[in-house]
């Protein structure tokens, strides 16, 4: 009986673990799928270096060899998700995660959980593998969205024919910071009139709209001049946080209302390609806001004269 008890174990063990062994593939990465399809990992990264030589005018850049992104990337599929881990780690802190998600197919859509970008800006959705310049345009993270280019959040997609269609819900929280700092929705439309081997014509209109908490980080939107490295200017802000104003002026002399503050922003797409030839331009406009209240005492400081309106909330 423990003869057979053996055999039938040893047989088990033969023909069971085969069957639910997984399958790994070489060719362009290295990818493991399980045996029944249920599970999948496919590893991936990207190194891109910089060198900085600047030739110094009026600012005193830094010339300098720097890291721009070092990532390490994983993907694959749990069932009927898909999910992606990605992280940087040419940034600080937790501020390098990057898409880090679950997808899945919901309403003839893309359903997507987690933190990734926006339905927003196509200079921003392009991947950084594909840009047609080393830096981004203004209206990305690097300006107009500065420091927001990922969000967490929710986000559904579609695709059809010659459209696509985006919605994003999503906080303001950033991977590096422990407090939820407002929220914000995003939507994206894009047309395709054109689309064959030869030539394609891209239009696309979004729409953004973010919310500040009291107290919260400022929203800005800044521009760097010759690359990361190079000189920046602050083109716009909402004054967050009350350390802005408290302290030079006194508790007592200066109220903030809604300190968060609001942005929103719009912007269109045009992209074409026609053989070799290609052509890209994009327009954003941004409505940096914040109700700041300045008291009675304060103004007539400032002034020299009482103010003609309400000014004390």
């Amino acid at each position: 009986m423990k003869y057979w008890g053996a055999c039938c174990a040893t047989s088990i063990f033969l023909f069971y673990f085969p069957a639910i062994a997984d399958e790994a593939e070489t060719k362009g990465g290295l990818k493991i799928v399980s045996d029944d399809g249920n599970f999948s990992a496919q590893l991936g990264g990207r190194i891109h270096f910089d060198t900085y030589i600047f030739d110094k005018d009026l600012e005193d850049p830094v010339n300098t060899t720097d890291f721009r992104r070092v990532r390490l990337s994983m993907k694959g599929k749990i069932w009927k998700w898909n999910y992606k881990l990605e992280r940087d780690f040419a940034s600080d802190g937790t501020g390098g995660l990057r898409d880090v998600y679950l997808a899945t197919k919901f309403y003839t859509g893309k359903l997507t959980i987690g933190n990734f970008k926006p339905s927003r800006s196509i200079n921003e959705l392009t991947s950084s593998n594909d840009l047609v310049l080393m830096e981004r345009a203004f209206t990305s993270a690097a300006g107009i969205y500065s420091g927001r280019g990922r969000q967490q959040g929710i986000d559904w997609h579609k695709h059809w024919c010659c459209h696509t269609f985006g919605f994003t819900l999503f906080n303001l929280r950033d991977p590096g910071d422990p407090r939820n700092s407002g929220f914000g929705a995003a939507t994206r439309l894009t047309w395709a009139p054109i689309n064959d081997v030869l030539s394609t014509v891209h239009l696309g209109v979004y729409r953004s709209y973010e919310k500040a908490n009291q107290d919260s980080p400022d929203i800005t939107a800044e521009v760097a001049y010759a690359g990361r490295r190079g000189p920046e200017q602050l083109i716009a802000i909402t004054p967050g946080g009350s350390d802005n104003f408290f302290g030079e002026f006194g508790d007592d002399e200066f109220f903030l209302g809604d300190g968060g503050g609001r942005v929103n922003t719009t912007g269109f797409e045009l992209a074409a390609t026609y053989g070799p030839l290609f052509g890209q331009a994009e327009y954003a406009y941004g409505h940096f806001t914040g109700k700041i209240y300045l008291s009675e005492l304060t103004y007539e400081e400032f002034f020299g004269l009482p103010p003609s309106f309400f000014a004390t909330p």
